[in-house]
């Protein structure tokens, strides 16, 4: 399974989830705005098939 978190979810708990083996995303890496508008999550997350 791989996820997509949202930006009011913390790096960390993307970060601890890589070290147990998830494939995860922070969709801050996708961009560097200052808010991420959520159709461009929702677009992407279904992109690359990713749990949002």
């Amino acid at each position: 399974m791989t996820f997509l978190f949202d930006e009011q979810l913390p790096h960390l708990l993307a970060s601890w989830l890589q070290t147990k083996g998830f494939d995860t995303l922070h969709v801050t890496a996708l961009l560097t705005n200052e808010h991420i508008p959520d159709n461009y999550i929702c677009e992407r997350s279904m992109a690359d098939e990713r749990v949002e």
